[in-house]
């Protein structure tokens, strides 16, 4: 299997009936589970879907809940951004027994390195990894790729051919001017015309709404995906790619500072051992700044869900480089850190099934990973200092004209600007700030700075998430499983 869920029901009669729930390694899409009314225990595979099968809406918050929220991009193990909904992490099999609806893990999967790649022949073993990743889909039809012209998106473009279209959704923001012609020029090159959706920085806040209601999940403020994609799933197709984790798998920017730090404290991290909580890896790939989060919820707060992630995902992988290759072990457990708590796709692909379509990133293929796994270290993210170096020759040899080997603009929004002079100013002095945000610290809300931006959006979005969410009833989404089993009372 290249990726999936599966919810298996053994009855044996009398009182032995059990149920087990399961996510292979590499999946990015969520199986969820939860107390419903009447002792019922209900799974389903959308956030929103579990949402409206509460029997009950209070918000509980506890700091290590408020501390994964703030600081990572998503939450490790079985937690959600609502306590009473629990999904199965990544790679595990759960048991739980209908009747007293405790559940316990019987099983966990984890990524291995199998055999190694000669690095003279890795592009065409990954070329050939990603083909048949995408063999899985040859019979569909109305197929696009979400395109933005970078190395990720115009090697799928490329390899799908005629067979599929191109859609590129850009902003009128003046940050997002490189991203558009980085588009053109790789459009060009292919040969293709890509259908251009542009959305209006002032209507971020109205798009925001819509993408929060498809996704059920308060989504990324880092980077606004849901905003686009919630344009391009309203095209004619019915099926997407998107280009996401060949980042991960290949090189992104995190792993070139395990080689290159940029200050004195990196190079200090990257030089101890990769299972160190003090690591650079553990401390990659926080979304909001340290120490206001410290000032919010207390450093012990901070402190423990760095170590809860940092066990999540040593639990999920293992190493190719030998102990003695720290830097290499660095790298590479920063792009696990990304692979398992690091990405929103699965929120992509809930808001895909929220607007009747599906969403595939065929990077993340089982195929595709283990490929990946077998090419050493450091080669597999990095060459004469040129990260993902690999999928940019490929692109080069046979699409010269790509610009694969420049800076790709339009890969982190304004957040700074959106909050002080744009659509999101002010929005803290006109609604209240979230009361677990202390007294001494809600003017960093009310009057963001660069530093307070991404903590001041993620609360805005709460705020927006809870009142629409915790508050209305917004119906099941169609086309997506849901099963309900009746018990008695269970303590989920």
């Amino acid at each position: 299997m290249e990726e999936g869920t599966l919810v298996c029901l053994q009855d044996q009669g009398g009182t032995l009936r059990r149920l087990f729930l399961y996510r292979s390694i590499n999946s990015t899409a969520d199986l969820f589970f939860l107390a419903g009314a009447n002792g019922s225990l209900i799974v389903t595979d959308h956030f929103r879907n579990a949402l409206e099968s509460l029997p009950g809406r209070n918000f509980p918050l506890t700091d290590d809940w408020l501390a994964d929220l703030l600081l990572f991009p998503d939450m490790p193990g079985h937690r959600t951004e609502f306590g009473p909904i629990r999904r199965v992490a990544h790679g595990q099999t759960l048991e739980i027994d209908l009747d007293s609806g405790r559940f316990r893990p019987v099983f966990q999967e984890r990524l291995e390195p199998r055999g190694e790649t000669d690095p003279s022949i890795a592009a065409k073993r990954v070329l050939g990894s990603l083909d048949q990743a995408l063999e899985l889909f040859s019979d569909r039809r109305e197929k696009a790729v979400l395109f933005s012209g970078g190395v990720d998106s115009t090697l799928l473009k490329w390899r799908l051919g005629d067979s599929s279209e191109a859609v590129f959704v850009g902003c009128d923001s003046p940050e997002f001017r490189f991203e558009r012609e980085y588009a053109e020029q790789s459009a060009r090159e292919l040969g293709i015309r890509p259908q251009r959706i542009e959305i209006q920085e002032s209507d971020l806040p109205s798009l925001s709404l819509d993408a929060l209601e498809e996704t059920g999940q308060i989504f990324p403020v880092t980077v606004f995906q849901p905003v686009f994609n919630s344009r391009a799933f309203r095209r004619s197709s019915r099926l997407f790619f998107s280009g996401d984790y060949a980042d991960t798998l290949f090189g992104f920017s995190a792993v070139k500072q395990v080689y290159a730090p940029e200050t004195e404290e990196q190079k200090g991290r990257a030089c101890r051992p990769a299972e160190d909580p003090e690591g650079f890896a553990a401390k990659s790939y926080s979304t909001s700044d340290i120490r206001l989060v410290e000032r919010i919820l207390g450093s012990r707060a901070v402190e423990r869900a760095f170590e809860r992630r940092l066990e999540y995902v040593l639990a999920r992988f293992c190493f190719r480089s030998p102990e003695r290759e720290i830097l290499n072990r660095q790298a590479e457990l920063c792009a696990f850190m990304v692979f398992f708590s690091g990405h929103w796709f699965n929120r992509y692909r809930q808001q895909a099934f929220s607007l009747g379509k599906s969403l595939h990133a065929p990077f993340s293929q089982r195929t595709a990973v283990e490929e990946s796994l077998k090419i050493p270290m450091p080669f597999r993210y990095t060459r004469n200092g040129h990260l993902k170096h690999l999928l940019k020759g490929i692109l080069q040899e046979n699409l010269p004209g790509c610009p694969a080997m420049e800076k790709k603009g339009g890969t982190g929004w304004p957040r700074t600007r959106l909050c002080t002079s744009g659509p999101f100013a002010g929005f803290f002095r006109k609604n209240p700030v979230p009361g677990f945000i202390p007294e001494g610290e809600r003017s960093r809300l009310e009057q963001p700075d660069r530093d307070s931006s991404t903590v001041t959006l993620t609360c805005l979005f709460l705020s927006l998430w809870e009142q629409r969410f915790l508050r209305k009833e917004s119906g099941l989404v169609p086309q997506t499983r849901e099963i309900r089993f009746e018990a008695g009372t269970r303590p989920l």
